[in-house]
């Protein structure tokens, strides 16, 4: 009889934890897919300004995200859900606010992060310096950036 009791508590504590889970999962959830709203609208604020190439990727990263949240929809209460709704919701706010700095700076030009490569191979720019010392490093500021 004691077993029983034991099992029985474990049991509830579980689906305790469980209900927990889901609670938190729906709340990134929601979180994700309102960023993502949020950044739709910021997107269709400033489409015209932003060149074919950007849009571009604006519209395949939105594409990518709403798969996201899609799947963890479709794979609820499977495996690695958590990790999936996370990375939506990270996914949707760092484009969120690609595109909140994009609107702010309309009309100038925006910097690469540091850690984009612009050339290709990593740690190898432009002019074949591996990035190791011995050259100097040039960085193009374009003639419109305010100083």
């Amino acid at each position: 009889m004691q077993t029983f009791a034991k099992d029985g508590a474990a049991l509830s504590a579980s689906i305790v934890v469980r209900d927990a889970d889901e609670a938190v999962l729906a709340r990134i959830e929601a979180n994700a897919s309102t960023t993502l709203e949020r950044a739709e609208t910021r997107f269709s604020g400033i489409r015209g300004s932003l060149d074919k190439e950007t849009s571009a990727l604006v519209e395949a990263r939105i594409f990518r995200i709403r798969e996201l949240i899609g799947n963890f929809r479709d794979t609820r209460g499977k495996g690695s859900e958590k990790e999936k709704i996370q990375q939506a919701l990270k996914d949707a706010a760092t484009l969120d606010a690609f595109l909140e700095a994009q609107a702010k700076f309309r009309g100038r030009v925006l910097l690469p992060a540091p850690e984009i490569e612009m050339f290709g191979d990593e740690g190898e720019s432009e002019d074949g310096n591996d990035g190791r010392g011995g050259g100097d490093i040039t960085i193009p500021v374009p003639a419109s950036l305010p100083l």
